[in-house]
């Protein structure tokens, strides 16, 4: 799993509450992704990132897939997919060990670290879908990024470990191996999005990103280049449809289109004067509509985006980070783009707030807004670092006495 990227290609499959989406991708000289082919399907048979239906989350990831391989005439024989549970958990692991005498650092030291961070972990029920070193300290240095190479005798970590109840990711395999596609990588829905749509000077000096779907809320807190809490809510567009719905008793496919044309997190004046035509529930004519004005779906709107964002903003100072993280909020995916949720969330959430999109890639299909393809970018973000880092360790330091062999057969071969 060093090098995700095989034969110049690499597949990203998004599996979300409300859609399935499926890129196929090249990777271009510059290191760049070129989207040869996209896939989308409506999700059935999943709940909150979680499969509820075997059967039908098969057929809907299938769809995806099949489309995506269509359309670039390649075959999808692995992926990088999300995971997106509401059990997804941050857990925070420390260890530490003794580095033998005029020995410095190795490499079998750092794994036997992390091995001894994972165990005090205890997640014996979980699958570990990340494990970050937020830090390393090596004799009361405690800004280490790399200890290997280093000389010290006492070398411990803060290990970030992001993990999964092991059910949920078996049921996610076996629907995959229906597909015929086997799991290259597992990325955490909120990291893979953060990856797509924060700037590196976010990052580092702190910023949580909220990934707005249909059934999820996904958060990562990033500070110090790190991803310090990543956790998924079960707050999403859903919950507005749902709403819509039943007070309007409308069908869901036409309160999900109401909501998407009309809707808004505030009120104003003059949406009592604008009206608009819903089908009823049951009603076999057609042509059968009944008109309101837009205020009125606005006003089953906004106690629900109220509601949403008082938990999230619950959650987020019942974490232990930084606060200057939290004071800066970007927002993606497909239910952020309410018009209003910004200057609400801003004036709510006591934070500066941008709306988020994922770094352009060549070949994005644009019958969509790019924001909802935050994740599925990540997903192919999270590719290229893994490639760039697989490099970076295929690079071998040489040691002072290859060095002095090689400048002494040059100097031979320029003077005999």
């Amino acid at each position: 799993m060093s090098n995700l990227i095989k034969n110049g290609f690499v597949t990203a499959l998004d599996i979300g509450s409300t859609k399935i989406c499926c890129l196929i991708a090249k990777v271009l000289s510059d290191g760049s992704f070129h989207i040869i082919g996209s896939g989308y399907a409506q999700a059935k048979g999943i709940k909150n990132g979680v499969i509820v239906h075997l059967n039908d989350a098969t057929a809907s990831i299938q769809d995806a897939i099949m489309m995506a391989e269509e359309k670039a005439e390649r075959r999808v024989e692995s992926v990088i997919v999300n995971i997106s549970s509401t059990q997804l958990k941050s857990t925070f692991a420390k260890a530490e060990i003794e580095i033998a005498d005029n020995k410095p650092v190795s490499s079998n030291d750092v794994r036997k670290l992390i091995d001894l961070a994972l165990q005090k972990a205890e997640l014996s029920d979980q699958e570990i879908i990340h494990q970050l070193p937020l830090s390393y300290d090596l004799d009361g240095q405690n800004d280490i990024i790399e200890p290997s190479g280093l000389y010290g005798k006492k070398l411990s970590i803060v290990l970030h470990v992001i993990s999964i109840p092991l059910t949920q990711i078996r049921n996610l395999s076996l629907a995959l191996e229906r597909c015929h596609v086997s799991i290259d990588a597992k990325v955490a829905t909120p990291y893979a999005s953060a990856l797509s749509v924060l700037s590196e000077d976010e990052k580092e000096t702190g910023a949580t990103l909220i990934d707005i779907g249909g059934g999820n809320a996904s958060i990562a807190i990033f500070s110090g280049g790190f991803i310090r809490y990543a956790a998924a809510l079960p707050l999403g567009g859903l919950l507005l449809t749902k709403d819509i719905a039943q007070v309007l008793k409308t069908p869901f496919s036409d309160a999900e289109r109401v909501k998407t044309l009309y809707g808004s997190a505030f009120l104003s004046p003059q949406d009592e004067k604008e009206t608009l035509s819903v089908p009823l529930i049951g009603e076999t004519e057609e042509g059968t509509l009944t008109t309101l004005p837009r205020s009125y779906l606005i006003s089953i709107m906004v106690p629900r985006i109220e509601e949403m964002l008082e938990l999230t903003n619950g959650y987020l100072k019942s974490q232990e980070t930084d606060d200057y993280a939290t004071r800066r909020i970007v927002f993606c995916g497909g239910s952020s783009l309410i018009p209003g949720l910004r200057e609400k969330a801003s004036a709510m959430l006591e934070a500066q707030v941008r709306m988020g999109k994922p770094l352009m890639m060549k070949g994005l299909p644009d019958f969509m807004p790019s924001t909802t393809f935050s994740t599925a970018t990540g997903l192919l973000r999270y590719a290229a670092n893994r490639r760039i880092h697989s490099e970076d360790k295929r690079i071998k330091p040489t040691t002072s006495s290859t060095s002095f062999i090689k400048r002494a057969t040059k100097w031979l071969m320029q003077n005999f």
